[in-house]
């Protein structure tokens, strides 16, 4: 067990160094240039959300995982936001909201199923924003 859990601190700190490396980065202008900037540091946050809720860090997983939904969204690839979705989705089976698990992987699965008939994928476009909850109570969230 000690092994695995020294994997997941040599990933953590390999992604941080990637995180700082990206915040770094003076950002392009625009354009293509730019979503791939943005699409690296959504991958590289929703890869530190897996590592934070593998080491039980689920508050900083949920955190990391919102950020990359949120790069996801605003440049509008469905197939990164459906795969945070799931991690998401795997994130409230952890903590037991097996509703709000339920709810974001059925969006996650709606959203790949959406992708693979051809609609959204890595481009540009505006996507709509799933739902994620803020409290228990109100199911909604917006990450902007």
């Amino acid at each position: 067990m000690s092994v695995a859990l020294s994997r997941f601190d040599e990933a953590r700190g390999a992604l941080e160094a990637a995180r700082a490396i990206q915040d770094h980065e003076a950002e392009p202008g625009s354009g293509a240039a730019l979503v791939e900037l943005r699409r690296g540091r959504a991958t590289t946050l929703d890869a530190a959300g897996k590592v934070a809720r593998y080491r039980g860090q689920l508050g900083e997983a949920d955190a990391l995982l919102r950020k990359a939904l949120g790069i996801w969204r605003a440049i509008g690839d469905e197939r990164g936001a459906a795969q945070t979705l799931h991690e998401l989705g795997v994130l409230y089976l952890r903590r037991a909201d097996w509703a709000m698990a339920s709810s974001l992987l059925q969006q996650s699965l709606d959203m790949k199923r959406s992708v693979g008939r051809g609609g959204g994928g890595g481009g540009g476009a505006q996507i709509p924003g799933p739902h994620l909850p803020s409290t228990r109570a109100t199911h909604t969230y917006d990450t902007h």
